[in-house]
């Protein structure tokens, strides 16, 4: 498990993996409502600072 810094070319990973976890529990991952920040990590939280996600 490494902790690395998020870069844009990951978002569709991040989807992915959002996608099999809310999945797994019965709620639909909605990417472009409930759950556009994490749908756009680049526009909600890379402006602040880095943003680091853990890859498995």
């Amino acid at each position: 498990m490494d902790i690395v810094k998020f870069n844009v070319d990951m978002q569709e990973q991040v989807n992915g993996f959002f996608e099999k976890c809310f999945s797994a529990v019965g709620i639909p991952y909605s990417p472009k409502d409930r759950h556009a920040d994490v749908a756009n990590v680049e526009s909600h939280y890379m402006n602040i600072e880095d943003f680091g996600i853990i890859m498995v």
